[in-house]
């Protein structure tokens, strides 16, 4: 999210993370980002990740060692809940919108901290004009995505259903438009909610 920055400074960037319910519908979950884009957006917005970068780039050496010890503790599951609630490399994926500095999509590189393993990069909407089956030309509008995902969390034919499962939602939005009637949750998550 991009902030105007104070007495005509430049603007500044920051990360928000957001917590969506599996039962929100396409509306409920644009009206959540457009009102944490509004909250972040202003000036005067703090997050608790400015925070956190706050106080580890004050000085160079503490911040290599917290860090560095930050790293061992998730390596070796040690984190307390309310870091990991706050952190925004702990989410099931990080969407960056490009666009909002006019720049193409990329395919964004994947951390060795925290949980994040999709990383999906909006670019410059693009124009391309493409001949029809009766010979006729239309222009289009895209949307370019530069998406990233980690191996390591699930195999190729995981991912290639969930492409399948993406590309027919994004042709067929009105989908997301009702709530889901079923919801299957992943065995032990109501134990990771508990913590």
């Amino acid at each position: 999210v991009m902030r105007p920055g104070e007495n005509g400074e430049d603007s500044t960037s920051t990360i928000a993370k957001l917590f969506f319910d599996p039962h929100d519908s396409l509306t409920d979950v644009n009206r959540r980002i457009n009102e944490m884009v509004e909250r972040e957006k202003a000036p005067e917005a703090d997050n608790t990740t400015d925070h956190y970068m706050r106080a580890l780039t004050r000085t160079p050496m503490i911040a290599r060692v917290s860090v560095g010890f930050l790293m061992w503790m998730d390596k070796h599951g040690m984190l307390p809940k309310s870091m990991i609630d706050d952190f925004p490399f702990h989410a099931t994926m990080c969407v960056t919108n490009l666009a909002s500095i006019r720049t193409g999509s990329i395919y964004h590189h994947i951390y060795n901290f925290g949980t994040i393993s999709n990383f999906m990069a909006l670019g410059v909407m693009e124009k391309k004009v493409e001949e029809q089956r009766d010979g006729s030309f239309k222009a289009t509008r895209y949307v370019p995505l530069g998406i990233t995902m980690d191996e390591r969390v699930a195999s190729g034919h995981t991912y290639a259903a969930a492409f399948r499962r993406m590309k027919h939602y994004l042709s067929h939005p009105e989908i997301l438009e009702e709530k889901p009637e079923i919801v299957h949750a992943d065995p032990g998550i109501d134990k990771l909610k508990k913590k």
